[in-house]
């Protein structure tokens, strides 16, 4: 639990999780985040 709060203070949403194999390891859950950046053309590096 401790990498979800960091992320969360640092602005991201946890959007889902996936479930995925990972290094042939099945059954991984993915967690899936997203940040936003500003509208793009404000300064802001997107893309």
């Amino acid at each position: 639990m401790a990498a979800r709060t960091m992320y969360k203070k640092h602005g991201y949403t946890e959007i889902g999780i996936l479930t995925t194999d990972f290094n042939g390891i099945p059954g991984i859950p993915l967690v899936l985040l997203e940040k936003y950046l500003g509208k793009a053309g404000e300064g802001t590096a997107v893309g």
